[in-house]
């Protein structure tokens, strides 16, 4: 939900006067948010229910409660990063009839570049007028300042002690339906290169 996150601080903080309602399934993630002024609600709940019934739009970042929308709320689709993978219609082992349809008028998707935006096209079975060039909330802080001592927080070590810092954060999904995408992690080979030289990317 990080997209969802980043989108709703910034409305938080700058558009006050929209009201935003998190819909979460957990019980105690719901009741910590709560106690932090963050309004939440339980999902599968009436009170769930009943807010997402009444909300004008919808934002998700994994097509949640899609299937239960009217097609009068506004839907955004933000999704979670870049189809490197393959998902939804691109994705042969996926049922399509289970899949979402993302073409009427109050469907809205973001991508990231024209790229992806026909990768989105081709996986979401979405039309070129529903998709919007924006880039994704989330890397928006990637251009905020942080201080050494919040990254450092952060990632759990001292930062000061490093000239650069490389965040490399890929998704494999060995395992997931019985089957292999990309090759395995072999030792500190975290690229999964042919050829990788640790100690050349330490020096780096």
């Amino acid at each position: 939900s990080d997209n969802s996150r980043a989108l709703y601080e910034f409305l938080r903080a700058n558009y006050q006067e929209v009201s935003g309602t998190w819909i979460v399934a957990d019980s105690a993630r719901c009741e910590e948010l709560n106690r932090m002024g963050i309004k939440a609600v339980k999902k599968n709940s009436i009170v769930g229910l009943w807010t997402f019934m009444k909300a004008k739009a919808v934002i998700t970042s994994h097509m949640n409660l899609y299937s239960i929308r009217s097609r009068l709320q506004v839907f955004v689709n933000l999704w979670h990063g870049v189809a490197l993978k393959a998902i939804g219609y691109m994705d042969k082992d996926t049922v399509r009839a289970q899949l979402a349809s993302l073409n009427d008028d109050n469907c809205i998707t973001i991508s990231t570049s024209r790229t992806v935006s026909t990768v989105f096209g081709g996986c979401f079975h979405v039309n070129i007028n529903h998709l919007y060039i924006t880039g994704q909330p989330r890397n928006d802080d990637l251009f905020s300042p942080i201080s050494d001592s919040e990254l450092s927080l952060l990632l759990d070590c001292d930062v000061s002690k490093y000239a650069k810092i490389v965040f490399y954060m890929p998704t494999f999904r060995q395992g997931y339906l019985e089957r292999t995408e990309g090759k395995n992690l072999e030792g500190a080979n975290i690229f999964r290169f042919e050829k990788f030289n640790l100690k050349n990317f330490q020096e780096y």
